[in-house]
């Protein structure tokens, strides 16, 4: 790793310090009762959301890597494992191959093209591991030119990424393109990005990426040519938080504690979904201190704002992550895993006793 990598991931390795010692002083910051920001009217979904299983965990901190045909995989932050749920209740822990350091590992992610296997994301050592973990064993290596923040696998031997420019430093997304080897062959490159006022989701939907920002109301939608257009989530926060430069400009920092705006989102086929920290002018009988607030985006056009589903919060108990898939949703907690099926008007009508939420 050369001068300026080293450089950079310091930098941004003190960004995150700043911010966790932020959020940790100040815990309402993350886990914000809401604030109402006016200007905004949600509508509420006419659908329903009706309960199907609550699978019990080990209390932990975790997130979804897959949700499909009924079978959730998830990472176990803390153990550095897997842990595989499927519909007929049963749950199994896979521990990843000894080869790994789980203290390396940025992001694990789904390979769309082989079910049986993810990617394995190490930021610092600038590389994707694609790993089967079924057999435990390691299929491909995938090294980076530079520093690697996000990543979403496109094609068998193609990602997009969120990574560090060699030339500038700063933060471009970037389409990468491998050897059957794992050899990097060709970048394309566009978009700078500030990675602490940016900082967000990358999600995408076929060869068209979403990065919905944490800290504004910004969806930025890049198209597989590296083109660019800007929507927004529904609510009104347009400016992003402050950053101060310390040490000559080695050192960036929050000028206050940033607003968390979008705290989680997912596609799953033709919408968008965002749980939001912002209230809207209506929201006062379902406030996001009661309820997790799940907006719906209409991505076929342009991303427009449809409706709202109002999930009660459970027991005080911290969600960890959400996936929406097959009109499914699950709501991942720190020491369960809550299953629900997404019911339209007409069902709803016809069994209005067996919905948890109205």
């Amino acid at each position: 790793m050369n001068n300026k990598t080293l450089r950079t991931v310091a930098l941004l390795a003190i960004s995150f310090i700043s911010v966790v010692i932020l959020l940790w002083s100040n815990p309402s910051l993350f886990f914000i009762k809401g604030v109402t920001n006016g200007g905004f009217q949600r509508v509420k979904s006419s659908g329903a959301l009706q309960l199907l299983n609550d699978y019990i965990i080990d209390r932990g901190e975790y997130r979804i890597i897959s949700y499909k045909k009924d079978t959730l995989l998830i990472r176990d932050l803390n153990e550095g494992s897997l842990i595989q749920i499927t519909g007929n209740k049963k749950m199994e822990r896979i521990q990843l191959n000894s080869l790994f350091d789980p203290s390396s590992i940025a992001e694990i992610a789904e390979n769309p093209f082989n079910r049986s296997s993810i990617d394995v994301l190490e930021s610092n050592s600038r590389r994707i591991t694609s790993y089967n973990y079924g057999t435990k064993k390691i299929l491909q290596y995938y090294v980076f030119d530079s520093y690697i923040d996000k990543a979403v696998r496109t094609s068998p031997d193609e990602f997009f990424v969120l990574k560090e420019s060699p030339e500038t430093e700063k933060l471009v997304f970037s389409k990468v393109m491998f050897n059957k080897d794992g050899t990097q062959t060709h970048t394309d490159s566009r978009y700078f990005f500030d990675a602490l006022q940016e900082d967000g989701v990358l999600l995408n939907k076929r060869n068209s990426f979403f990065y919905i920002n944490y800290y504004s109301n910004r969806i930025f939608n890049v198209t597989d040519d590296l083109n660019e257009k800007q929507y927004h989530t529904i609510d009104t926060i347009k400016r992003l938080p402050r950053i101060d430069s310390l040490a000559n400009n080695t050192i960036i920092q929050f000028s206050k504690p940033p607003l968390i705006v979008n705290r989680m989102s997912c596609i799953d086929k033709d919408f968008m979904y965002v749980i939001s920290n912002i209230n809207a002018d209506n929201d006062n009988k379902l406030p996001s201190s009661d309820y997790y607030i799940i907006d719906t985006y209409d991505i076929k056009n342009g991303c427009s704002y449809f409706e709202t589903f109002y999930v009660r919060k459970k027991n005080k108990e911290l969600l960890e992550d959400f996936r929406v898939a097959e009109k499914k949703m699950v709501l991942l907690f720190q020491k369960s895993a809550t299953f629900y099926r997404l019911i339209d008007e007409i069902a709803k009508q016809k069994s209005l006793s067996k919905f948890e939420v109205e």
